[in-house]
């Protein structure tokens, strides 16, 4: 099972225990390497270098995790702009196309959206376009030659939002591809041992273990959290599909119902 599907709760935790136990292994393990003298000079050269690695640490992943939260809220803001799109293309079709073209077009919307649903955001690999959502998209375009000569400028919008929708989707599908580059998680994993380094002059004991263990639990949980949000399709926080599980049932309301609401 990929842990990053795991439920947020159980992954969060077992994070926290192995940067925890991680964390307090190699302090006192290096320790025993480098056998500090205790000095006075070496304590504030310690705590000097502590306070440096911290600061430096600190700023690489709070940029990080300030870029993967925006990029996070950006793709949501996206799919709801998405969605709207597809409802008012759904009205405009219903409004200006005969009753059977009208129903067609709702038709082929409602299998743009189920198959971006269940095919392109459960995809395992990156970047699985539907050829389904592709089809639907065409047949939706064609539908709206007929109309061209009867109202140019409405088929020019819908063409328009129709270009719109292509767009977010292109957005989505390569969102899926990009992560955060390697040089980060090397930089994250030595900058965390490095911490460890002035860490491991304190003499073992239970405070000083506790104090370690919590340096490490809450690195762990912090990169964990950064993984989690840079993979928006598939983690088990995945940004939501509420959206257009709305416009599902806006499609299904508009044709029972015959007309627009």
């Amino acid at each position: 099972m990929n842990f990053l599907y795991l439920p947020i709760g159980v992954a969060l935790f077992l994070v926290a225990i192995a940067g925890a136990a991680t964390a307090i292994a190699f302090a006192f393990g290096f320790r025993r390497l480098w056998r500090p003298s205790g000095s006075d000079e070496l304590k504030e050269l310690t705590a000097w270098s502590a306070r440096a690695l911290g600061a430096v640490y600190a700023l690489i992943l709070a940029l990080a995790f300030n870029t993967v939260m925006a990029e996070h809220t950006e793709l949501e803001e996206a799919i709801d702009e998405e969605a709207i799109l597809l409802v008012q293309i759904a009205e405009d079709s219903l409004e200006e196309m005969d009753e059977a073209p009208g129903r067609a077009a709702i038709e082929d919307i409602a299998i743009y959206v189920d198959a971006v649903v269940n095919e392109e955001w459960k995809a395992q690999s990156p970047a699985t376009v539907s050829r389904t959502a592709d089809a639907a998209l065409e047949r939706l375009r064609t539908r709206l030659l007929p109309l061209e000569a009867k109202n140019p400028a409405m088929v020019a919008e819908i063409d328009g939002m129709l270009d719109e929708v292509e767009r977010r989707r292109l957005q989505r599908l390569l969102d899926l591809e990009q992560t955060l580059p390697p040089l980060f998680w090397i930089l994250s994993i030595l900058l965390f041992f490095a911490m460890l380094v002035p860490a491991s002059s304190f003499t073992p004991s239970r405070a000083s273990a506790v104090l370690i263990g919590t340096y490490g639990a809450a690195i762990g949980i912090v990169l964990y959290s950064i993984l989690v949000l840079s993979e928006p399709f598939q983690s088990s926080m995945p940004v939501s599909d509420e959206a257009f599980r709305l416009v599902t049932s806006y499609l299904e309301h508009s044709v029972s119902a015959g007309t627009a609401p």
